[in-house]
């Protein structure tokens, strides 16, 4: 089984999302696959876990101390992953982000160990909000450039931390749910031992 944390936006920002990816696919016919969840902004690269129980233990405590965030995205972009490509919202990197990143990835390390560290977590994770992701990359070079005058710059705040699991080692597939919502119930964000409070890192 895999899992992942991610902050979900209000239900404006997930319509906005919608919009892209349906446009991106009747554009050139690119995959809907990721719509299978909710928009979200991913807070580390997914890793294995044997103990849900465990999970959930965690994510109650990191819901209950984590204060609603600002969210800023600032634009469509086109990420290539070899022959896969990407389309995302970039999110601004801000140090609260960042922070709650490197929170989440101590955390989980000190409870179940280093393999839940997975490349690019750490100083390279990129905070993004994917619109859709697949095969062929042409496809989507074109459904990019077609969308090329669309300009997203808005911001919205995060109330709410979701779990993602799936237990299909090959990634998105129908495996893949939305298991878990709590609200981000935090008064405030300590900065976390050994890390720059202006930074995050």
């Amino acid at each position: 089984m895999k899992a992942t944390f991610a902050l979900l936006p209000p239900n404006d920002i997930h319509n906005l999302v919608r919009h892209l990816a349906w446009e991106a696919h009747t554009c050139q016919k690119i995959t809907t696959l990721a719509a299978r969840l909710p928009a979200h902004v991913s807070l580390k690269i997914s890793f294995d876990t044997r103990s849900l129980g465990q999970l959930e233990t965690y994510m109650d405590e990191l819901a209950a101390s984590t204060p609603p965030l600002e969210i800023s995205l600032t634009g469509l972009q086109l990420i290539k992953m070899g022959e896969t490509g990407i389309l995302w919202l970039d999110v601004v990197q801000t140090p609260e982000l960042r922070r709650l990143h490197f929170r989440i990835l101590e955390d989980l390390c000190a409870c179940m160990g280093e393999s839940v560290r997975v490349s690019p977590d750490g100083e390279d994770y990129h905070f993004h909000m994917t619109v859709a992701m697949g095969k062929p990359l042409s496809a989507f070079q074109e459904a990019f450039a077609a969308m090329a005058t669309c300009e997203v710059n808005t911001s919205f705040t995060a109330r709410d931390l979701c779990l993602f699991l799936y237990d299909d080692q090959a990634g998105l597939d129908e495996s893949y749910i939305t298991y878990k919502i709590l609200p981000l119930m935090g008064q405030g964000q300590a900065a976390l031992p050994g890390v720059d409070p202006q930074t995050g890192i």
